[in-house]
């Protein structure tokens, strides 16, 4: 089978003759000299049948911004590559000071999906 672009990858799926894998951070630890969290906000192209990007928020430890940007990049889940449309240092949120400390811990994958209308 052979496929050109996007919207094949998504036909060919959608009929089961291909399995789509997402693609996230291998978890192997980088060597960082001084460590940070970064909130990354994630764009790509839309997907077949939709009229706006597709965005996401991915959270990576890195050096600097421009160390952040490339991680970032590696947790696309979406179809397309990606670009980054903004990214934040997290050193201090609602007055707590965030801290890093290495683990053998595995990352969670919990995530709560939780819809709340807005009140009013």
């Amino acid at each position: 089978m052979t496929l050109t672009g996007v919207d094949d990858l998504c036909r060919a799926a959608r009929k089961g003759a291909l399995t789509l894998e997402r693609r996230f951070y291998d978890g192997r630890v980088p060597e960082l000299s001084d460590p940070k969290l970064f909130a990354v906000y994630l764009g790509g192209d839309p997907a077949p049948g939709r009229l706006s990007e597709d965005h996401e928020v991915v959270h990576v430890v890195a050096d600097d911004i421009k160390g952040a940007r490339a991680a970032a990049r590696t947790k696309w889940s979406g179809l397309s590559r990606p670009h980054v449309d903004a990214v934040k240092l997290l050193n201090v949120v609602d007055g707590f000071s965030i801290g890093l400390e290495l683990t053998q811990d595995s990352e969670s994958d919990e995530v709560d999906l939780t819809f709340e209308p807005q009140q009013g």
